[in-house]
C-alpha cells in the first residue's frame, strides 16, 4: 500500500505563521500535504495541516513516517481555541516548547517591578491566547530612555507542567 508522498518528492517548509506544536512527544510542523493525504482523525483531506514527528522546519516528500493530522482535530486534541497560539512569529531563541517575544513598554514601567510583579502584568495579554508567561527580563538593548524592551518567556499552555 503505497504512503501519502509516496508519488510527491517534494521539499515543503514549515508555514511561517504557525508554531510547531508537541503531539504524542513528538514535534510537528504545520506544512503542505501530498494530494493523496488525510487527517488521520476525522479522514478529511485537506491541502495542509500539522504533519510530523519532524525534526527541523521542513519535510521532504516521500516521508513514510509521516503522521498528519488536521488543524481542527489538533486543536481540539489540545484543547486550544481558534485564536489560541497566535500572533507570535518565532524567530532565535524560540524552541518547540519556550518561546521568546520582545515587547516595548515606556521606561520606568517594569524596571522597578520584582519578577513575580512583571509576569502579573504582561500575563492578561498572553493568557487568552493559550499562553504561560514563564518570566520578563530586560532585553539587551534599550531603545532610548523613553522606551525599553523587555524579553517575555511563553510556554504554550498545554505543555505548561508547572
Amino acid at each position: 500500500m503505497a504512503h501519502p508522498g509516496d508519488l510527491w518528492p517534494k521539499l515543503v517548509t514549515q508555514t511561517p505563521d504557525k508554531l510547531p506544536l508537541v503531539l504524542s512527544g513528538h514535534r510537528n510542523i504545520h506544512a503542505a500535504w501530498p494530494p493523496d493525504a488525510f487527517c488521520e482523525y476525522c479522514l478529511t483531506v485537506v491541502r495542509q495541516g500539522y504533519c510530523g514527528p519532524v525534526p527541523a522546519g521542513s519535510i521532504t516528500y516521500p516521508a513514510p513516517h509521516v503522521r498528519y493530522i488536521c488543524e481542527p482535530c489538533v486543536r481540539q486534541m489540545l484543547g486550544l481555541g481558534p485564536d489560541d497560539l497566535a500572533g507570535h512569529g518565532c524567530t532565535p531563541p524560540c524552541t518547540d516548547e519556550t518561546h521568546v517575544e520582545v515587547v516595548h513598554f515606556k521606561g520606568g514601567t517594569l524596571e522597578t517591578m520584582s519578577d513575580e510583579q512583571r509576569v502579573a502584568t504582561i500575563a492578561p495579554h498572553y493568557d487568552p491566547k493559550g499562553w504561560t508567561v514563564r518570566s520578563v527580563a530586560p532585553a539587551v538593548a534599550a531603545l532610548d530612555g523613553n522606551v525599553t524592551r523587555w524579553e517575555v518567556a511563553l510556554v504554550p499552555r498545554y505543555l505548561d507542567r508547572s
